[in-house]
């Protein structure tokens, strides 16, 4: 009896601790499913898919980073726990239990072969490769194609074949093939790290909770789990979607500040004319987001410009520039908008801003007030100095990342998005500049459409390689590359016609870097 007793009791305590561990769970998940709904509401007047997809990520992000810190748990009064305690201690349920979505990628190395070898037609080097694809995947590509084109072609100098502009600096005319297989190795390495960067990325935008994503050895394939996920045709088109890589003029500041200050001020009427009971027809989400929105108590400041060294010859090097480039943002404008610096109501709003930041410390700040005076530059800090005057480049402003959805939303509400014209496009940058150790603050840049059809003038199908390499000047991570002759036409004529202004380096709508052009680049 005495013996059963202590098994009721354990049996009790067992399922006591079991029902602790998945309170977390519970309460975590609940906080999530009014984030999710809270999102669904705040993205209604956004019609753009792609668009409609980022805010309602950033809205999401925005209702669970304000519940952070709060107390969503109350342990019988004898603990509190916050959404971030709680989701520390939550269980993984996995896709057993949670379902989801396991799917297999697969990077093509005999694509990136062909492509390294500017899709030779020799005949030993073809039927090699074709040989090598009909094998089982028990070695790397690399090993199976060097062993076969070793059968086909004892004598065979691979480096005849591989010895290109792109790769002449690997592959000298007289290396042997076991050097040329070792640099295309490396190579295809490299190509399968870059698609798991990629995906990695458009997974973490997407906002899956948990996700598992590795790379399987040897194989160059790509294991992705993604739980919990309950639109498999959405996620299915974001991993096989192409990286869109674009290169973009830009607008300076000065040119495209006024569009922002006419935004604010209609954004105010706005908030005024609802306020005051007239009839309007606010677009869906957008007061929900200015309320829950707050201006961050983080400083944004600008960091100086400096500027960006030319580009070698044939090259134009997106890392090497990124650091001098990451110092502001910019807004777009047509020929135009030169003379809106001067505009009486810019002027006002420039004043109001200086002023602002020049207040007391000790002072208290209404930041509420703030907000409903500046409904857009309380949360979107523009690119000036104290003294008011607007920082050169394509920066137009920064702002904590809980805020992007509040402004992404204001940009795009069809009252305000009228008053831009359609050549501007509005980037955020996919990092925070190099000053902000926070990592919290990104910077918005003013990109310019020149062409009819909205397309750039110049994508990633005129890169005919790249690779990287470490800066002599800084010995910082670079990555170079190269264009085709179309390409480097193109380049020539939009660094020509770009002197002392950005070009920014955009990958799927998001900017890496946008180096200043001090000289044209002809190739």
């Amino acid at each position: 009896m005495q013996n059963k007793g202590a098994v009721r009791i354990f049996a009790i305590a067992l399922a006591l601790v079991c029902l602790y561990q998945l309170s977390f769970t519970w309460f975590s998940s609940r906080v999530e499913h009014r984030a999710a709904e809270y999102a669904k509401r705040a993205v209604v007047g956004i019609t753009d898919p792609i668009e409609q997809e980022k805010a309602l990520k950033q809205a999401e992000n925005t209702y669970l980073d304000s519940m952070a810190t709060e107390t969503v748990y109350n342990f019988f009064w004898i603990r509190k726990y916050s959404y971030n305690d709680c989701k520390e201690r939550e269980i993984n349920l996995g896709l057993d239990l949670k379902g989801g979505m396991n799917v297999m990628l697969e990077v093509s190395v005999y694509d990136v072969l062909m492509s390294l070898s500017n899709h030779s037609a020799d005949a030993a080097f073809l039927e090699a490769m074709n040989r090598a694809a009909k094998m089982a995947p028990s070695e790397s590509f690399v090993t199976r194609f060097g062993r076969v084109y070793q059968e086909i072609a004892p004598q065979g100098k691979l480096a005849a074949i591989f010895s290109t502009v792109e790769l002449r600096d690997k592959i000298p005319f007289n290396a042997t093939n076991d050097q040329v297989l070792s640099v295309l190795a490396e190579e295809a390495e490299g190509a399968i790290d870059n698609s798991y960067t990629i995906i990695r990325n458009r997974i973490d935008r997407f906002g899956v909770t948990q996700p598992n994503v590795q790379r399987i050895e040897r194989s160059g394939r790509i294991l992705v789990e993604l739980p919990g996920v309950k639109e498999p045709e959405r996620v299915r088109k974001l991993l096989q979607g192409t990286a869109s890589l674009e290169f973009w003029e830009t607008y300076e500041n000065q040119e495209a500040y006024q569009y922002l200050a006419q935004a604010n001020a209609r954004m105010r009427e706005i908030r005024q004319t609802e306020d005051s009971g007239e009839p309007q027809a606010p677009a869906a989400g957008v007061e929900d987001l200015l309320q829950q929105a707050q201006p961050s108590n983080e400083t944004v400041a600008p960091a100086h410009d400096d500027t960006v060294a030319q580009p070698a010859e044939h090259e134009t090097d997106r890392q090497a520039n990124q650091g001098e480039a990451e110092h502001s943002v910019t807004t777009a404008s047509d020929s135009t908008a030169a003379q809106g610096g001067s505009d009486s109501t810019t002027s006002d709003l420039l004043s109001e801003v200086e002023a602002s930041g020049k207040k007391d410390s000790t002072q208290q700040f209404d930041r509420a007030a703030f907000l409903r005076e500046n409904p857009l530059f309380a949360l979107l800090t523009p690119s000036m100095t104290q003294q008011g005057e607007l920082y050169p480049g394509p920066v137009v402003g920064m702002a904590h990342y809980r805020d992007t959805a509040a402004i992404n939303a204001i940009l795009h509400d069809p009252r305000i998005a009228q008053l831009f014209p359609k050549t501007l496009r509005l980037l955020w940058t996919v990092k925070s500049p190099s000053w902000d150790k926070t990592q919290s603050i990104y910077q918005l840049v003013a990109t310019k459409v020149t062409s009819r059809d909205g397309q750039p003038k110049l994508d990633g199908g005129a890169i005919a390689g790249a690779r990287s390499e470490f800066g002599q000047t800084r010995g910082e991570a670079e990555v170079s590359m190269w264009m085709n002759a179309e390409g480097a036409k193109v380049w020539a004529r939009m660094t020509a016609d770009n002197l002392h202004r950005s070009i920014a380096i955009v990958l799927d709508d998001y900017v890496y870097s946008f180096p200043t052009v001090q000289n044209e680049i002809k190739g």
